[in-house]
């Protein structure tokens, strides 16, 4: 089993609810993905969103990144989009999801695409249908 401390907890909060099956990690399978943790990926979504805003994130989903302010290499304020126009963001960390490492472009960090040899990881997150699970 290679799953442990907040990707655990978000699987057993799925199991919990019904909306996910655990395979047994300690069972003999002949194929790795026979190991992977199938869920509803509705309620995933949801329930990452509800630890997301336990934890006292505040999320801004389709909010394009318009600007960033650092100095000595850190992230001092953000600028998105919204429909109501330009909002700053100030705050303690700041984690890049726009999948192309936009922040961390416009922070002026230096970045690397894949190895250096034109080689790059596969999307890692992956959902697969959960037949058992409840539907809700």
């Amino acid at each position: 089993m290679v799953i442990e401390g907040i990707g655990w907890e978000y699987a057993l909060r799925l199991y919990q609810d019904g909306f996910a099956r655990i395979p047994d990690m300690d069972a003999p399978y002949e194929r790795h993905d026979q190991y992977g943790v199938k869920v509803n990926p509705i309620a995933a979504a949801k329930i990452m969103d509800d630890m997301l805003s336990e934890a006292g994130v505040t999320l801004y989903y389709g909010q394009p990144l318009v600007n960033v302010t650092s100095s000595r290499d850190r992230i001092r304020e953000i600028q998105i989009a919204t429909k109501d126009g330009l909002l700053t963001l100030t705050a303690e960390i700041y984690i890049d999801c726009t999948g192309d490492g936009d922040l961390a472009h416009l922070a002026g960090a230096t970045t690397e695409d894949g190895d250096g040899n034109g080689t790059f990881q596969p999307g890692t997150l992956r959902f697969l249908p959960c037949r058992s699970c409840r539907t809700r």
